[in-house]
């Protein structure tokens, strides 16, 4: 699960989200929300639900894309997120 941490860093970078605003859109510290990113705290599926609402991507789509190895985010040409190998 180390990578689905990567992942939902990567997509807040996208979305231009800090983990100040991310941790007061779920009502907790910035310090916990960073720790989630670091994957020293454990997700629960409410949180990764919450999380994944926040930054408008699917929570199956994250899991696949940490399950796969795609976890490289970038912009295509029609303007949507693409998930490519590191």
């Amino acid at each position: 699960m180390d990578k689905l941490y990567f992942v939902i860093k990567r997509y807040r970078e996208l979305r231009n989200f800090s983990q100040k605003y991310m941790a007061d859109s779920l009502n907790m510290s910035q310090g916990n929300y960073s720790k989630i990113e670091k994957g020293t705290i454990d997700l629960s599926i409410n949180r990764l639900s919450q999380i994944s609402e926040l930054l408008n991507v699917g929570m199956f789509h994250l899991l696949e894309a940490q399950k796969s190895g795609l976890y490289f985010i970038e912009k295509n040409e029609n303007h949507k997120d693409e998930l490519k190998k590191k």
